[in-house]
């Protein structure tokens, strides 16, 4: 007996423009907060990658001063 095998792919397998797509899709139904709520995530971690570049901008520019 031939049983296709179920494939359940982790979010790893998958990229962030689908996540956000389907969370926009699932936030869009439940109203306005929850967009609210979705935006406000992605700003966040927007703005903590660009914190993080900035972090690492600074850390070389001293390092390589002080050597």
């Amino acid at each position: 007996m031939n049983v296709p095998a179920i494939r359940i792919a982790s979010p790893a397998h998958r990229s962030w423009r689908h996540w956000d797509r389907w969370l926009g899709r699932h936030a869009s139904r439940r109203g306005r907060i929850a967009v609210f709520a979705h935006e406000l995530l992605w700003f966040g971690i927007k703005q903590a990658w660009a914190c993080l570049f900035g972090a690492l901008m600074l850390i070389l520019l001293i390092a390589t001063w002080m050597f």
